[in-house]
């Protein structure tokens, strides 16, 4: 019974997924208030700024303000989700535990009722971090409190082959 209900649900997320204006509206105020929040202790304003330093302000790396939150449109994310979910050809289902054939036959029954769709090709990508330069410092709160994070950061591509060497023996 377990093994029918996960199947569904599988099957469920990649075809028949709920559009429901009231519940993203109410997910994009709760994540508001939740960054809100967030951002309002000390602690992780400066771990979100020392983020935005490292990034270069890749937004990938912060914290999402309520601007940002505001701008999400519901029919873009759908759009999103619906590309990506379009079939599973380029999945991988792994279950762990004590599966009988019985429940692997339920599961893969589901699974492969998914459509699949031939000749996608989708590509990771992988933003690179430079930071930027400088020193840095913020005041936030009233309480005395501090932080303090140095971090060195190397360009590779200045480096000697013997330097290179032995920067990759450090790692």
């Amino acid at each position: 019974e377990e093994a029918e209900i996960l199947g569904q649900l599988i099957y469920m997320n990649f075809t028949k997924l709920r559009r429901d204006s009231t519940a993203f509206i109410s997910f994009q105020d709760r994540m508001s208030a939740y960054y809100g929040n967030l951002l309002s202790d000390p602690s992780y304003y400066f771990s979100n700024e020392v983020a935005r330093i490292v990034s270069n302000d890749n937004l990938r790396a912060l914290f999402p303000t309520s601007e940002d939150i505001e701008k999400i449109e519901m029919e873009k994310v759908f759009s999103i989700f619906d590309k990506l979910y379009a079939g599973v050809d380029q999945y991988h289902f792994i279950f762990s535990g004590n599966l009988n054939d019985t429940t692997r036959n339920t599961l893969l029954s589901y699974i492969n009722a998914i459509p699949v769709e031939k000749g996608r090709n989708e590509s990771l990508y992988e933003p690179t971090f430079m930071p930027k330069d400088g020193e840095y410092v913020w005041s936030r709160g009233e309480a005395p409190k501090s932080f303090v994070e140095i971090r060195s950061y190397l360009k590779l591509d200045t480096l000697t082959t013997s330097e290179k060497d032995d920067w990759a023996y450090l790692k």
